[in-house]
C-alpha cells in the first residue's frame, strides 16, 4: 500500500514540476531559429482607413468602390472605411474628421480648418494643380472630372426620312441657318447642327449652369445675343436640347431616349472629384497618390470620367475620344474653394441671360 501511495506522490510532483518548467520550454523552442515562424506567414497588422465623401453627386460612386477594394489588396491588413456624409458633419461639434476627405467643387468653404496641407505631384499641370488651393496653399489634388455634353433629340437631324446626323469640327452649324459672315478661327465650331431649334425659346434644358457658357463659346458670335435671349427652362419637354453630363447623356442613351451627343470645348465641369487629407497618416497618403496612378486613372476613364492625367492617348471616335483630345487642348476647372455650388450657378445663369462674355465668366471661376 505504501509503495503505490509513493508511486501516485512522485507521479504528482513530476507533474507539477512538468507544468511548472512548460512555458520556459516552449519560449526557447520558439526563440530558436530552427522553429521561428516565416515573417512572411505572420499575418499584417489590421488597420483601418477612414475615407468620408461628401454625397453631393459626381457620378462615381462605382469608380471610388472599385478604387478602394484594389488599394485594400495591395496594402496588407488595410480595411478602406468608406462613409458617404454631407459637409455639415465636417463642422459639427466635436467632430471626429476622417483620415481623407473626397469633394466636390464647391462643398468645403473654410478648407484652412479642416484639410492638412499638400504637396502638389510631379507631372500635374499647374492650372489643375491650382484649382485645389485656398490662398496660395495646396489642400486639395484634382482626380477625375465629370465633362458636359450637348444632348439634342435625332429627330432634328432627319431630312426626307434619312438620318443627316454628322457631327464633325471644322465649320459652321449649316441646317436651317445661313453661315454666318463672321468667324473667330480660334474658338471650336460644330457642323450640321440645327441652331434654329437651339434658339426657340424653351427648348434649352440644363442640368450644369456651366453648359450655358459652354454652348455660348461654341456658337457663332453672330448668334451669341440670339442664344442669351432665350429663357432656358427647368421642365422637361418632349423634345429639347439638353446640357447635361457625359454619364447622364449616355444614360439616357441606353435607356432608349434617340439622342445625339456633341462634345463641348473648351471641357469645363464643375463636378470635379478632389482628395484631401483631415490626418496625416502614411496610408492617408499612399491611398492618395494611388488615387492619381496609371491604374486608378484607366479604371476612371472606363467609368466615362475624364481622367487629371493627360498621358493618356484617346484613339478612335466617339464622345469620350472627342472630350479626351479636347481637354487635352482646352480645360479651365473652377477653384473648389472659391465659390459654393449655389455661387456658380448664379453667376453662370446671371452672366447667360445678361449676355455676358463666356469666356471672362468661366475665368471668374478659377
Amino acid at each position: 500500500m505504501w509503495a503505490r501511495r509513493s508511486g501516485v506522490l512522485t507521479a504528482l510532483i513530476l507533474t507539477a514540476i512538468l507544468l511548472y518548467l512548460m512555458p520556459g520550454l516552449v519560449r526557447g523552442r520558439l526563440n530558436d531559429t530552427g522553429g521561428r515562424m516565416d515573417e512572411r506567414l505572420r499575418p499584417a497588422p489590421a488597420r483601418t482607413l477612414v475615407v468620408w465623401v461628401i454625397s453631393d453627386a459626381a457620378e462615381d460612386r462605382k469608380l471610388l468602390s472599385t478604387l478602394c477594394s484594389a488599394f485594400e489588396k495591395e496594402q496588407k491588413g488595410l480595411h478602406v472605411y468608406l462613409r458617404r456624409v454631407d459637409a455639415e458633419e465636417l463642422y459639427a461639434q466635436d467632430a471626429v474628421l476622417p483620415d481623407v476627405l473626397m469633394h466636390v467643387t464647391g462643398e468645403i468653404t473654410a478648407s484652412e480648418e479642416i484639410l492638412l496641407p499638400l504637396h502638389m505631384p510631379d507631372g500635374m499641370p499647374e492650372l489643375l494643380a491650382s484649382s485645389g488651393r485656398s490662398k496660395g496653399v495646396q489642400y486639395a489634388l484634382p482626380l477625375w472630372y465629370s465633362p458636359n455634353v450637348l444632348s439634342l433629340p435625332r429627330s432634328w437631324f432627319v431630312t426626307e426620312g434619312k438620318d443627316q446626323v454628322t457631327i464633325t469640327e471644322g465649320s459652321y452649324f449649316s441646317l436651317q441657318t445661313p453661315t454666318p459672315t463672321e468667324v473667330d478661327p480660334d474658338l471650336p465650331v460644330i457642323d450640321n447642327l440645327p441652331w434654329a431649334k437651339l434658339t426657340e425659346c424653351g427648348t434649352i434644358r440644363s442640368l450644369s449652369s456651366v453648359g450655358f457658357q459652354q454652348l455660348l463659346l461654341c456658337c457663332p458670335m453672330s448668334l451669341r445675343q440670339e442664344l442669351s435671349a432665350c429663357v432656358p427652362t427647368n421642365e422637361s419637354a418632349p423634345e429639347e436640347a439638353l446640357l447635361q453630363s457625359l454619364t447622364q447623356h449616355e444614360s439616357a442613351v441606353a435607356a432608349g431616349s434617340a439622342l445625339a451627343g456633341v462634345a463641348l470645348s473648351p471641357v469645363v465641369s464643375d463636378r470635379v472629384r478632389y482628395v484631401s487629407l483631415c490626418r496625416d497618416g502614411a496610408d492617408a497618403r499612399a491611398f492618395a497618390a494611388y488615387l492619381l496612378s496609371d491604374a486608378a486613372q484607366q479604371q476612371t476613364a472606363a467609368h466615362l470620367l475624364l481622367p487629371v492625367q493627360n498621358s493618356l492617348q484617346w484613339p478612335g471616335s466617339g464622345l469620350m475620344s472627342e472630350l479626351g483630345r479636347a481637354a487635352q487642348e482646352s480645360l479651365l476647372l473652377p477653384n473648389c474653394f472659391a465659390h459654393t455650388r449655389e455661387e456658380i450657378r448664379s453667376l453662370c445663369m446671371d452672366d447667360f441671360r445678361r449676355g455676358e462674355d463666356a469666356a471672362v465668366t468661366l475665368l471668374r471661376l478659377r
